[in-house]
């Protein structure tokens, strides 16, 4: 395949990787013929601008080799590391709308002009699953360390290391305005034969829940249809994810502000958001033996569960504070 030639949605980048963020040990690349690749067309999904890098991209063994027609549902099959790079900004309204979708009342994100820290997890969340078919996220810890705040721009950078088995380990970094406002890491599998057997056209669902998991979708610059496309009916795993902020704001009137969030996803199977009722939201706060509490989550069905683990939460610094720079609010 000529070397020019661009495939549709996907910017050619820069030859360099560097990042003293994102360095670590090579991992071992996957096999050859690993299902394991990005879908160009899934890209058309992500209204954020999108910019996929190849260190070796100009080598005789490039990490994301390109397959398929120019013009069609090609895809990069995925050889080795590679990095994404997601520029975006936050308008209020956005910000109001995930919020409204994940129940999460805390003033700071709809008088004051703080993005909720669960819609900044849910972005970094929801991409990987988007771009790479039958990818699932297994579990995500994050580290907030600023303020993001609305209509500023923002980058997210992502390295992808992938491993022979389908596995990958995926190391985060979240900047506004050249600061960093949050670092972390997920891990993700492939399995096969996870691809959901979806139609290209994704009919109107008319329930509440329905409704609620598209505005979620807009309020990250993701369209619906081409979403449910790529992942499926399932409640998405970025979605589960936000909802414990919600409860805690719920149970605790005004809420604190996230400091680390770590979560799991169990491999069991997510209903589709057309049942009724949503699934369970459990969030249990332990002792604070300093300015900061830990919250256990839990979100399932009963005795099945589609997402746990726990929250920091600095619970002394309320809207009052949000002036100043700290944690990013929950």
């Amino acid at each position: 395949m000529p070397e020019e030639w661009k495939p549709p949605g996907l910017t050619l980048p820069p030859r360099d990787l560097t990042s003293s963020r994102m360095s670590g040990p090579p991992v071992e690349p996957t096999k050859q013929g690993s299902s394991a690749s990005i879908s160009l067309r899934r890209l058309q999904a992500l209204g954020d601008s999108i910019c996929v890098r190849d260190a070796r991209g100009r080598s005789r063994s490039p990490a994301l080799l390109p397959c398929g027609r120019p013009g069609g549902d090609g895809h990069l099959e995925i050889r080795g590391s590679f990095a994404i790079l997601q520029r975006f900004s936050v308008s209020p309204q956005e910000g109001r709308t995930f919020v409204e979708a994940s129940r999460d009342a805390n003033p700071i994100h709809t008088e004051d002009s703080v993005i909720s820290g669960a819609m900044s997890a849910a972005r970094v969340l929801l991409l990987p699953e988007i771009l790479i078919p039958g990818l699932a996220v297994k579990t995500v810890r994050i580290k907030f360390r600023a303020f993001a705040r609305y209509d500023r721009p923002s980058v997210n950078r992502y390295l992808f290391r992938p491993g022979s088995d389908g596995s990958f380990q995926v190391d985060l970094v979240l900047l506004q305005q050249g600061a960093v406002v949050a670092d972390g890491s997920l891990t993700a599998c492939v399995a096969e034969g996870s691809c959901p057997a979806i139609p290209h056209t994704i009919p109107r669902i008319a329930t509440n829940q329905g409704q609620v998991i598209r505005d979620f979708f807009r309020s990250l610059r993701v369209d619906p249809d081409l979403s449910l496309e790529a992942i499926g009916l399932g409640y998405p795993r970025a979605f589960l994810a936000a909802l414990p902020s919600g409860e805690m704001v719920r149970r605790g009137g005004s809420g604190g502000l996230l400091n680390v969030l770590d979560l799991e996803f169990p491999d069991v199977e997510i209903p589709a958001f057309t049942d009724e009722p949503p699934p369970s939201v459990e969030v249990e706060s332990t002792r604070p033996k300093s300015a900061f509490r830990k919250v256990l989550a839990r979100v399932g069905n009963g005795i099945v569960t589609y997402c746990q683990g726990y929250a920091t939460v600095l619970a002394s610094m309320l809207r009052s504070s949000a002036h100043e720079a700290a944690p990013t609010g929950a």
